[in-house]
């Protein structure tokens, strides 16, 4: 649908550090709507405060890893820190749900965890 789509395994407040200024560098101040979840153990507010300020909505999914954190507890969490916080059921979704919302000078961030990547990627290009 000729939106961007940029995906990044940050998970980390160093990486969010990283990738923000590699959006900075590469996209200017174009807005991000937030495809995420983390795993259990790291503070999503260190993490998702660098970013904050680009994001326009954030979509919450679930990941297929046994320490991820549960959509609902993620939402609870991203409330508080970032706009427009949905739950979705499943990763695939969600980025459906981000497309279809981006407009043309958006950016869809997929990030938060490898996982969440690794498994968006197998869904988009259907390999294994």
């Amino acid at each position: 649908k000729g939106r961007t789509i940029v995906l990044d395994g940050a998970h980390n407040p160093d990486a969010a550090n990283v990738l923000a200024r590699s959006l900075d560098a590469q996209f200017d101040d174009r807005k991000v709507i937030l495809v995420t979840n983390m795993l259990a153990g790291h503070e999503p507010a260190d993490f998702y405060e660098v970013l904050r300020d680009r994001i326009s909505s954030t979509f919450v999914v679930p990941v297929d890893f046994h320490r991820a954190t549960p959509v609902d507890a993620m939402v609870a969490k991203l409330e508080q820190i970032l706009p427009s916080v949905s739950g979705y059921p499943t990763p695939i979704g969600g980025l459906n749900a981000a497309v279809a919302q981006a407009s043309e000078e958006e950016i869809i961030l997929v990030t938060g965890t490898f996982y969440l990547v690794g498994e968006l990627l197998r869904d988009i290009t259907g390999e294994a």
